[in-house]
């Protein structure tokens, strides 16, 4: 099936960025199949260059996509938090990336027809 947006998280970016990452491989064949527009968050922005602090030329070919519209990123919203917080309850009993991806792809339903976690469509 394919989606017309899908919502991308961290570890997926910093995957396809970093060659030294175990997921490189599947974050790059995601990325050269993906027709999506590829939309993520601001968190998610301050996370990859976070987790990319050491290599700073793969923070700058980030910042590169960013600034050429590869990727397109929602607001989070003041009443989102709300919602951020009654997933982080429900899920509270994963491991976190777990749970964070279980929380995302739940917030995000209603806007997004997709998500997208370590190159896996749901």
């Amino acid at each position: 099936m394919t989606y017309s947006e899908i919502l991308v998280d961290t570890s997926l970016i910093v995957a396809y960025y970093d060659v030294e990452d175990k997921y490189h491989d599947q974050a790059c064949n995601f990325f050269a199949s993906c027709s999506s527009k590829l939309v993520t968050t601001i968190p998610c922005f301050t996370e990859v260059m976070w987790l990319l602090a050491s290599k700073t030329q793969l923070q700058n070919n980030f910042l590169f996509a960013v600034a050429n519209k590869i990727y397109e990123y929602e607001p989070l919203l003041l009443e989102d938090f709300t919602r951020i917080a009654e997933l982080n309850a429900q899920y509270a009993d994963l491991p976190g990336d777990e749970c964070r991806f279980i929380a995302n792809c739940d917030f995000r339903t209603s806007r997004y027809c997709g998500y997208c976690y370590f190159g896996q469509r749901f």
